[in-house]
């Protein structure tokens, strides 16, 4: 896809066009209004695995947040998308020594995450219960 190869695109654009959803925009606009990567460490909670792979993917094509850090970090269930436990540890290692701005995260890791300097949690989606 010829858009989305192109780091510059226009995000608004994306959402006329049909490849982002407007929630999507919203979430960009407001990873554009935090200050200082150094401060920054946002837990984004997301209903499922690919969810957060792709939004992953796609927020670290986007050029207006590129000085943010991006990752994404799941429960190690059955899911051929999970992540191994070892690798699971490294992310959030990173989120937690800062390295890593931005965890999107399942709701399997929510019981068991401890991050005490988190400055920010946004739950993407609603919560199932």
């Amino acid at each position: 896809n010829e858009m989305m190869s192109d780091v510059e695109f226009d995000c608004s654009k994306a959402v006329e066009m049909g490849y982002i959803s407007p929630k999507l925009l919203e979430l960009i606009k407001l990873f554009e209004t935090f200050g200082e990567p150094s401060q920054l460490m946002c837990l984004i909670f997301v209903e499922r695995i690919i969810t957060a792979k792709v939004i992953e993917r796609f927020v670290k094509k986007v050029s207006q947040v590129s000085h943010l850090t991006v990752a994404y970090v799941t429960g190690s269930n059955t899911s051929t998308d999970a992540l191994a436990r070892n690798r699971q540890k490294e992310v959030l290692d990173s989120f937690r020594s800062g390295k890593v701005n931005l965890l999107f995260t399942t709701d399997v890791l929510e019981e068991g995450i401890h991050v005490p300097n988190c400055s920010c949690v946004i739950r993407f989606d609603l919560p199932t219960t």
